[in-house]
């Protein structure tokens, strides 16, 4: 019996999934039409508007009203079959290229929405007027309608077979989602903005922790209702965030943490559960960190099957992210300041760090595949990056992501572009006042493998020093 209600929970979940990322909109047309139609229909088996119908009977003649519209729907059913079926099976030629997230964009484009609607729409307004024509008054204003209708599918079916194609380009794939990052991470900072940073409380303080009572990830965070928790709690009671907009929380795992009280005191996790809402996939309209997953997952899929534009269209909009974002936290802390005391809630940004640790790992890809242009490509993004970042926070992220990704690159082959890259991020290093001694290994790994002769065990595989940011050093001969 639980499993049969469980399966009843996936296909709810599964059928809001789809209203929300395709169906909807699509629905919406075809009901419009279908709608139209049956209006219109009544009103050409009426006889009305004499006047319009000998107008329109010059063009499409009583007598032929009929078969025209039964012509016209078999038509329409099947071009929309085909033509969809056709697209489908492009966009999974590409996806099968760049990832499941050129399907999941296909999808969401509002676009490829209103195509569907209109081609769907116009097939069972054919079908309508087609039923309900009537042997004493034939569809003339029907018979017309649908000729303007087929006029409009075959516009929209050139605009679409082009809209189509030009979307299942790299750069028309990561551009769309670098701008759905933007409108994410913008619905974010009205969150960031009212809530506080760091925590004031002392960390050993006693508190509550509340789980989750169901798995899913976090797609919204009410923070006016998690300060009121807090205010009812105690004075002195703030409200602690560990998991950030778009973390999976399995059953049993911390939503948030009441500090200040008691850990056995359960009077508020209903209200705290409230205010945190889950859900089975993630909204990509106000999670940014989806949008950063789909561009490293791309831009890893590039550099693993030996496609480095792809891989370096993805790491152009990573970089210019990380750019944004610098930017914008820097405008979010004034605002934070301007705005007064911020509510008693702890959350903080984790997509600037996410950009961090997704430059670093594909930096693992692309010495794995021996890209050295996108090594070096990377080395430049992590340059690019070091001046923007203001806070102690993200310059530990991005000390971090260098710590796991320098090292490897010892083992690439020397090129000048990362020579040049190494040596960009060594000045940037410097000047910031941040440690730059695992540069400098690497720049000297670099120089003695294009020096050495051909043959020369270094020349054919790079010593691999394991040397963090930090200055810790493991050779390993």
């Amino acid at each position: 019996m639980q499993h049969v209600f469980i399966g009843k929970l996936f296909k709810v979940g599964r059928l809001r999934r789809g209203f929300s990322e395709f169906l909807a909109l699509p629905l919406i047309i075809a009901v419009l039409f279908c709608c139209a139609a049956a209006l219109l229909a009544f009103w050409d088996n009426q006889g009305a508007a004499p006047g319009v119908r000998r107008i329109v009977a010059a063009m499409i003649p009583a007598s032929g009203a009929t078969a025209f519209v039964g012509v016209v729907a078999a038509s329409l059913m099947t071009i929309t079959s085909i033509t969809f079926t056709v697209l489908l099976i492009a966009v999974q030629q590409t996806s099968s290229f760049l990832g499941a997230v050129v399907f999941d964009q296909y999808l969401r484009r509002r676009a490829n929405q209103v195509y569907v609607g209109y081609f769907v729409g116009a097939t069972a307004f054919s079908f309508i007027v087609l039923a309900c024509a009537g042997s004493g008054s034939p569809p003339v204003i029907g018979a017309f309608a649908v000729l303007v209708l087929t006029a409009g599918c075959l516009v929209a079916l050139l605009l679409l077979i082009y809209s189509t194609v030009d979307q299942m380009r790299p750069e028309s794939v990561v551009r769309s989602i670098h701008d759905l990052a933007l409108r994410a991470h913008k619905s974010e900072m009205l969150l960031l903005t009212g809530t506080r940073k760091t925590r004031r409380t002392d960390p050993g303080s006693a508190a509550r922790v509340v789980t989750a009572r169901t798995g899913g990830y976090v797609v919204d965070i009410d923070p006016r209702a998690l300060a009121s928790v807090a205010r009812s709690a105690g004075p002195d009671v703030e409200v602690f965030l560990p998991c950030l907009l778009g973390t999976y929380v399995a059953l049993g795992e911390s939503l948030a943490s009441l500090v200040g009280v008691g850990a056995d005191d359960d009077r508020f996790d209903a209200d705290t559960r409230a205010a945190v809402t889950l859900d089975d996939s993630r909204r990509v309209e106000v999670d940014s960190g989806y949008s950063i997953d789909q561009l490293h997952n791309i831009a890893w899929t590039g550099a693993c099957g030996q496609s480095p534009l792809v891989a370096s269209a993805a790491i152009h909009q990573l970089r210019d992210l990380l750019a944004q974002w610098a930017t914008a936290e820097e405008q979010t802390l004034d605002t934070s300041k301007k705005k007064g005391e911020p509510l008693p809630v702890v959350y903080t940004d984790g997509a600037i760090k996410q950009v961090l640790h997704g430059l670093g790992t594909l930096v693992l890809a692309s010495v794995q595949t021996r890209q050295v242009d996108t090594t070096a490509l990377l080395v430049a993004s992590f340059t690019h990056a070091v001046p923007r970042l203001g806070s102690d926070e993200h310059r530990t992220a991005l000390t971090d992501a260098l710590d796991a990704a320098l090292p490897s690159i010892g083992q690439q082959a020397s090129s000048p572009a990362l020579t040049a890259a190494v040596a960009d991020l060594i000045d940037v290093l410097v000047a910031e006042s941040l440690d730059h001694r695992a540069a400098r290994r690497l720049q000297a790994e670099l120089c003695a493998a294009a020096r050495a002769p051909k043959g020369h065990p270094t020349r054919r595989k790079n010593v691999r020093t394991n040397t963090s940011v930090s200055g810790r050093s493991n050779r390993r001969d």
